[in-house]
């Protein structure tokens, strides 16, 4: 399991729902350096896109990347994307915000991503990852979405993505 920090505050922001997405940050990038640890060569960069929702309203859409370096010639490559929206987006949002990190996962591909990209969604504490290929198609899901983060079937799931990206 994670550690007892990672564990409680999961716990304490499916428990309580917060008002912003923004609580949830945290807690993921201490998941995202847990799996992904910059001794192993990787380096967790949150993004920002801007998306147009009409004429005079634009909404900042925040992702991390998971970046893989090459040693020694230091070169980053994107290997994973992490999509964040909270808990009151469950269930309507889990096809948009599969459009929107399939969207993100394009430009991953324009800038340093290879053939694939691994592909991690959460609204509130339900989550799910998949992969993308640099073929124009969707996101195919690799597991079903779970409804919980911190129990131990989440848990191993995230050790199976861990070796999943590993192996690129």
């Amino acid at each position: 399991m994670f550690n007892s920090f990672i564990q409680a505050s999961l716990e304490d922001l499916t428990n309580r729902q917060p008002t912003s997405e923004s609580e949830w940050y945290g807690t993921w990038n201490a998941i995202l350096f847990h799996l992904f640890p910059s001794e192993e060569g990787y380096i967790i960069a949150p993004q920002t896109a801007v998306r147009s929702v009409s004429n005079e309203y634009i909404i900042p859409d925040f992702y991390i990347e998971i970046l893989k370096i090459s040693s020694p010639s230091l070169l980053k490559r994107i290997v994973a994307i992490l999509e964040i929206k909270n808990t009151p987006r469950w269930p309507s949002w889990k096809e948009k915000i599969e459009e929107q990190i399939s969207k993100q996962a394009d430009y991953a591909f324009d800038k340093s991503a290879k053939d694939i990209v691994y592909c991690i969604m959460a609204i509130g504490p339900h989550w799910e990852y998949g992969v993308k290929h640099d073929n124009g198609q969707r996101v195919q899901d690799l597991i079903p979405w779970h409804e919980m983060i911190h129990d131990e079937a989440s848990y191993k799931d995230f050790q199976h993505l861990k070796e999943l990206v590993k192996a690129l």
